[in-house]
Formats: C-alpha cells, sequence, structure tokens
C-alpha cells in the first residue's frame, strides 16, 4: 500500500492504492481513504509568575508568561491564561490555569501560581495648617488636619503626623512631616508648616491698695503692687499700671487700671482701687511755761517737728498776746502788760492743707510774789552755760525736788535745777545725786539770806 506512513500534515482523509502481485508477476490495484487523526492532547506546561500590580491598581498577563514550554507534536494552536487581569482585590497568590490548545484541537491545561504585588508608594500630599493655643498653653493636631488628599490605588491603611503636639515655646512656624502607609504596607512622606499662635489674653487680677503720700504730697505705686497674681500659660512679659502717680489732689478712692501683656502680644486688664491718704501723725504736746506774768517777753513754745507737717498755725484765745516766727514748730510769745489768761493753739497742717491734729496749752498768769521772783530770776546763767526757762511753778516760796546727779554750785552763781518744780540753792552748795534737797527764797539771788535752819 502506498503511501503507508503519515505524519500531522496527513491529519484528515489520505487517499492509497493497494497493489496486489500474484505469484506469477500478476499486479493488480485498487485505492481506499486512509483517514489520519490526531487525538494526542499536548503537553501543557507552566510556571510560576510574579507581577507588579500599576499606579492604577492593576496588573495583566498573557499566556506566554505563563507557559513553561508547552508543546505538542502537531504544533501548538493558542495558549490562553484565566485569570489574566488582577487588581488590588488580588494582591497575593493567585492561582491561574493555562489552556494549551494543538492544532488538531487538542486541548491539554495546567496551573500556575501569579504572585500579585503592590510595590507603588501611596501619594503623599500636605497642607500647611495654623493652630491655637488653649488655655493652658497646648495645642494638638491630627493627621487628617494636615492631610491634602492624600491617595493610593489600593487604599490608605493609615495616616500620622509628627510632632503633633505644640506648647508656648512651639509659637511660630514648626514643620511636621506626614506619614501615608497604603494597604499593603508602601509608605510616602510629605512635610508641611504647623503655624502655631497664642491668641489667648492673660488673666489680669487686681487688689486694691492703699498709699500714703510722702512729706512733699506725691505718691506713686507700681503695677506689682496692684496686681494680685496675674498669669498666662505662657508668662507675662509685662505688667503696667495707670495712673501710677498721685498728689493731694487724689486724696481718697482712685480707680486705676492693670494693662498686663503676656510674651506673645495678647493683652488683658482689670481695675483696682488705690486709695490715697496723707500720713497720720501726732498729736504731740506743747512745750513750754504754762505760768507766765504780764510783760514777759521771748518765751518760747514748741512741739517736736514733724517731717509730714507743711506749716504749725499757732494762736492764743486771750488776749495782749504776739507771737512771732508763725507757721514753723517753735515760736516766740510775747505777753504784754494787759495780757490775758487763754489757751496757746497749734495745728499741724500738712502739705495737702489739712489740720493733721490740734494740741493746746492753758496759760495762767502767777502771783504776784511769783512774778516779782520770775522776773529776777529770768537771765540766771546756768551749768554748762545752757539758759533755761525760769518761769514754771514758783507760785511757792518753798518746794522741794528729788535731784538726780551730783551737782556743784559754784561761787557767785545760783543754779536752778528744774525737775517738775524749780529749786533755788546757795551758790557754793554741794548737792548730791539722789539726795532730797529743800531751799528757801526770800527776796531774789542777790539779797538771799545766809545759810541757816533754812537749808539742808
Amino acid at each position: 500500500v502506498s503511501p503507508s506512513t503519515f505524519t500531522c500534515a496527513n491529519v484528515g482523509v489520505n487517499t492509497v492504492t493497494l497493489t496486489v502481485t500474484d505469484n506469477n508477476g500478476n499486479v493488480s490495484m485498487c485505492t481506499s481513504t486512509v483517514t489520519v487523526e490526531d487525538n494526542v492532547d499536548p503537553t501543557a506546561m507552566c510556571q510560576d509568575i510574579t507581577v507588579q500590580l500599576d499606579a492604577s491598581g492593576n496588573a495583566s498577563i498573557t499566556a506566554s508568561q505563563v507557559d513553561n514550554g508547552s508543546n505538542d507534536a502537531c504544533g501548538i494552536q493558542s495558549m490562553t491564561v484565566s485569570p489574566n487581569a488582577f487588581t488590588c482585590a488580588n494582591v497575593g497568590a493567585n492561582t491561574v490555569t493555562l489552556t494549551v490548545t494543538d492544532n488538531n484541537g487538542n486541548v491539554s491545561m495546567c496551573t500556575s501560581t501569579v504572585t500579585v504585588e503592590d510595590n507603588v508608594d501611596p501619594t503623599a500630599m500636605c497642607q500647611d495648617r495654623t493652630v491655637q493655643l488653649d488655655a493652658s498653653g497646648n495645642a494638638t493636631i491630627t493627621a487628617a488636619q494636615v492631610d491634602n488628599g492624600s491617595m493610593d490605588a489600593c487604599g490608605i491603611q493609615s495616616l500620622s503626623v509628627s510632632p503633633n503636639t505644640f506648647k508656648c515655646t512651639d509659637v511660630g512656624a514648626n514643620t511636621v512631616t506626614l506619614t501615608v502607609t497604603d494597604n499593603n504596607g508602601n509608605v510616602s512622606m510629605c512635610t508641611a508648616t504647623v503655624t502655631v499662635e497664642d491668641n489667648v489674653d492673660p488673666t489680669a487680677m487686681c487688689q486694691d491698695i492703699t498709699v500714703q503720700l510722702d512729706a512733699s504730697g506725691n505718691a506713686s505705686i507700681t503695677a506689682a503692687q496692684v496686681d494680685n497674681g496675674s498669669s498666662d500659660a505662657c508668662g507675662i512679659q509685662s505688667l503696667s499700671v495707670s495712673p501710677n502717680t498721685f498728689n493731694c489732689a487724689n486724696v481718697g478712692a482712685n480707680t486705676v487700671v492693670l494693662t498686663v501683656i503676656d510674651v506673645n502680644g495678647n493683652s488683658s486688664t482689670c481695675q483696682a482701687i488705690v486709695t490715697v491718704e496723707e500720713i497720720g501723725f501726732g498729736p504731740d504736746p506743747v512745750s513750754g511755761p504754762q505760768t507766765v506774768c504780764p510783760g514777759l517777753t521771748g518765751l518760747s513754745y514748741s512741739i517736736p517737728p514733724q517731717a509730714y507737717a507743711a506749716a504749725y498755725n499757732w494762736s492764743y484765745t486771750g488776749t495782749g498776746v504776739f507771737i512771732a516766727n508763725n507757721g514753723s514748730n517753735q515760736v516766740t510769745v510775747d505777753y504784754a502788760e494787759g495780757a490775758t489768761p487763754g489757751l496757746l493753739l497749734v495745728q499741724a497742717v500738712t502739705v495737702c492743707g489739712s489740720i493733721a491734729y490740734e494740741s493746746q496749752m492753758a496759760i495762767a498768769f502767777g502771783s504776784s510774789v511769783f512774778c516779782q521772783l520770775a522776773s529776777c530770776l529770768r537771765e540766771v546763767t546756768f551749768v554748762d552755760d545752757e539758759l533755761l526757762d525760769l518761769i514754771g511753778s514758783l507760785d511757792v516760796y518753798k518746794a522741794s525736788v528729788r535731784i538726780e546727779s551730783d551737782a556743784t554750785i559754784p561761787g557767785g552763781r545760783t543754779i536752778i535745777f528744774i525737775g517738775g518744780q524749780e529749786i533755788v540753792y546757795y551758790p557754793g552748795f554741794t548737792v548730791p545725786g539722789g539726795s532730797g534737797h529743800e531751799a528757801q527764797i526770800y527776796n531774789c539771788v542777790n539779797t538771799i539770806s545766809a545759810p541757816g535752819d533754812n537749808k539742808e
């Protein structure tokens, strides 16, 4: 028979001739049809592959990427793979099937693993923000506040921002970093500027105070005196008070304003009452002779000087009196022959013109004997050459006093010791300290009788 062999090229109907030769060499032929079939499946061979999603989150493969040498004796007509498209949902291992069809329609399949990976970083997008410190001096932000539409085809897993807390020392511009992590662990970052502002006013706290005018009638205060614990989370830059100076016109209650400015320029105010007072002083007693005689002149009266007194106004309620050096704390008074008893008054006047106090002394006129003795003893010179006023309560001839220190009366002088009452001793008499003595006065210094029973 001829032909007797067939190949893939003969698949289908083939005419063959059968030649018959007998033993004697006679030949005869006939034809027949030989149908050649290919029912052998191709050999499908697969390999595992890895593919990357693109920026849009998609990936695709072809059969040839999965094919690992699939073959067929009669040839491969086609290869297909399914599935051949992948999305974010397919990240990881995916089983695909390679279908191999040979030229004669025989089919064979194999499977492989397609590993889908997402190695595309997300797109981090930032925006600048401004935040305000709270009353405690703190502020926080979230990643969402800084995010400006960060995205990833496979989705965002998390957003974080650092730093995310701020305090007073951060006032101004601060650089923060936004970290964007997608669902497959890819990370991207961007930076933004967070401007921290302190717009919280400080807390102004006032207290009322009282101040006193000085000797010149002025007073001043500081903000610290009026402040009662003003505070601000970020700190106080300055305190000021207005008005801060006072004079006589301000005696009494005055409203002042304390202005508190924090370190970031925010301000707050409060009001306080400053009570202005004149410094009180006295009263002081009047010093000087209370018992006088008509016709005596140049008698000295005084009160202790006060730094806060501007003037001393002296006056007399009786008649026949002249006061010299009025306005001072020490004056000289002349009593005319016709002078009458009265009150010697003095008013201490402040720099603001008010009367701080009024003191008085009752002036009496002594007996004729007293006034005669006083007249003759007015100019006696004393120990240490001090001039003392001899006018006192010598309205009796005999008086006693306790002498507190040793003293010797020099010859030619008459000594008067003043200790509540005046005592006249003879010239040359020694007085021991601590002893009690009496002296008897007869006429005057130069006419006193000789020592005798009348003197101890």
